[in-house]
Formats: structure tokens, sequence, C-alpha cells
């Protein structure tokens, strides 16, 4: 089946069926015969789903993954609609319909899935992911604790765990749980205590042990890459990165700030000079990225094509020319910024240290 990883603002649909394999059914009137289904690596043993409702489940993953949470829901109905309800059909229509703004609905839904089978991993997975999008790291916490004890050899339940450990810090029970995990999942337990316990080396050497068996998640290589860089590790940082392809915004900007800070600034700017400036968010973005890695000129020249569209990215055009050398031209960029406008404060103290350089520092402490 089809299972969704969220983590801040980042989610990606993973496929995990590996198989369905009908078992003897016997001659039992009326009661459903039963199938093995291995998912992410473990064993569960379930009732029959009919093929209408594992069409309308399939057809509602689609829909999920491509942002039609509406169609998801609907689709998801059907799936549910037959003689036997499903508790991963039921998590997954509560979590669309959580995503829809619809609360008390989604309560409902992930109340009835959990009445079907209330150790069910799918359950907690999407208890943990609904009470993040509500805020509630604690309880979503505790909800991925959960889905771990239900299925510790599951490296979806592992990775959940993981990226709310991020969150919250090195919870006691949370990392007794992942030291408990087996198989593939005890890998990426291992970097997720890695992660946990903010400890570079171990980290790196936890994503190297995870490539050597399955592909590193981007998720994977990129917490393992902050906490180089939160340690002054850059060049392990970029060489972690390096073992992801581009991607979205934040991990490019990860990427290129790992290359800055260890010195090879002839990449960053390779890169930089010639990536649409939203391949890292956006211009401003874009523009600060070259700047730090050493050509301000192209960095300015980035910040003013979009002033026609944002008055704050006059900031990164005077921060620029400061960095150029050329104050007097900085404190005029500084001053097309707007008051009221959400650069102003930026602006304003960058003012101060243009002026600070020109040797006017009574007026620098006026502006002050």
């Amino acid at each position: 089946m089809f299972r969704t990883l969220e983590g801040d603002g980042l989610k990606r649909p993973t496929w995990l069926v590996v198989g369905l394999l009908l078992v003897g059914v016997g001659c039992r009137p009326r009661v459903p015969p039963e199938v093995v289904r291995t998912l992410a690596d473990v064993r569960q043993v379930g009732v029959f789903v009919s093929p209408h409702s594992y069409e309308h489940f399939v057809r509602g993953e689609l829909a999920a993954a491509s942002g039609d949470d509406e169609t998801a829901v609907g689709h998801y109905r059907q799936a549910r609609a037959g003689a036997h309800d499903d508790a991963l059909i039921a998590a997954r229509m509560a979590e669309a319909l959580d995503r829809l703004g619809r609360t008390e609905a989604a309560d409902r839904a992930l109340s009835e899935a959990a009445a079907l089978e209330q150790a069910a991993e799918a359950v907690h997975l999407a208890r943990a992911h609904i009470e993040a999008r509500r805020g509630d790291d604690q309880a979503a916490l505790a909800a991925a604790i959960a889905a771990v004890e239900s299925a510790p050899g599951s490296e979806t339940a592992v990775l959940e765990l993981s990226v709310r450990l991020q969150r919250t810090g090195a919870e006691p029970r949370a990392l007794e749980v992942l030291r408990c995990t087996h198989g593939r999942a005890a890998l990426r337990a291992r970097l997720a205590l890695a992660v946990a316990a903010q400890d570079p080396g171990a980290a790196a050497e936890a994503v190297e042990a995870i490539q050597r068996h399955v592909p590193v998640l981007e998720q994977e290589a990129w917490s393992a890459a902050e906490v180089a860089m939160t340690h002054s590790q850059p060049g392990l940082a970029a060489r972690l990165m390096e073992r992801l392809p581009p991607a979205a915004a934040p991990l490019e900007r990860l990427r290129i700030r790992a290359w800055i800070a260890s010195g090879r600034t002839d990449e960053a700017q390779a890169v930089l000079q010639t990536s649409d400036p939203t391949r890292f968010g956006d211009a401003t973005e874009a523009s600060r990225l070259l700047r730090d890695a050493g050509d301000p000129a192209g960095a300015e020249d980035i910040a003013r094509e979009a002033t026609a569209s944002n008055p704050s990215a006059w900031v990164s055009v005077g921060d620029a020319a400061l960095a150029d050398g050329r104050p007097v031209d900085a404190v005029r960029a500084y001053g097309h910024v707007p008051r009221g406008a959400s650069g102003a404060a930026e602006a304003r103290a960058g003012m101060v240290r243009a002026l600070g350089w020109l040797g006017l520092p009574a007026l620098a402490a006026e502006l002050r």
C-alpha cells in the first residue's frame, strides 16, 4: 500500500506495497478470508480486501499524493463502503480530511480506524501526522512512539519517530524505543539516535551504513548534514549532501551553505550563477548565498531583478553593494525600502553599517 511521510512542510509519497499473498481460506461461511500483506518488511495478517475496495484505495492514494485530498476522501469512502472496513483506509481518510481542515470529520475517521484495529501502525502514524499538523509536537511524538512499538521492524515508523525527535529533542522514552528496533529499521534508528544526540560523526556513519543496504532518503541525509553544520563541520555536511540529487529549496540552500562554509565557493558560484533563483527559495535568498560565495556583483544583479515585485529586495541590493565595498550605493539601496515594508528594519540596520563605513558615526547613532 502507499504511505506518506510528512516532515516540516515536506510531503513525500512512499510506495510500500511489497506484495499481497492470498492464503488458505477454508470453508467457514460468513468469515472473510485472510491474507498476509508485507508492508515495509513487516508481515501482517488481515482480512481480504475486495478488488473494488483495493482499486478505490489506490485511486485515493494517487489523488492524495497529487494534492487532491477532496477526491482522495471520496475514493477512501468508496473503499470503506464494502463488507469489511479497514483501519489503514480509515486512517488515510482521516489524514486527508485533516488536511482539508475538516477536523471533526478527521477525528471521527481516526476514531473509527482505532476501533477497527487499535494497535495498527497506520492509525498511530495518522495520529502523529495530524497532531503535528495541529501543532502538538508532544502528542505527535507519543503517537510516533506507539507506531514503532506496534511495528518495530517498520522503517516508516522509525522515520516518523526520527522526524518527531528532531522537533522535540532527545526524549528518553523515544530513544529507548528506537534502541529496541531490529532489521533494516535498526539502521534508520541508529541515525535517529545520532541526530538526537547531535553527534555528527555517528550520524555520518549511520548514513553510510544505510546506504550500503538501501537508498538514503532526503530527510536522512539532510538531518545528518544539519547536525554537521551545527557543529561546525561543513565539509562533512557537504559530503553528506552529495549523496542526494538536486531537490527542494531547503535541501539546496543547505547544500550551498555547506559548500561555502567548507571553502568550495567556486562550486557554489557556478550553481548559483546558472540556476533559477527559485531553486533556493526566492531571489533574495539566492542573492544572499551568491554574496556569501564571493560574488557580490552577481548577487546585486539577482536582487535588483526582484525589486520590481518585492521592494524589500532592496535590502539584498544594499547588502551586496556593501560587500562589494560601495557604502554610498548601499545607503541609496537601503533608502528605497518603504517604511513599514517587511524589510524596513533590516534596511535601517544596513544603513547604520554603511554610514559607519563612511565615517558618519553621529548620523549612524541617530538612525540606531
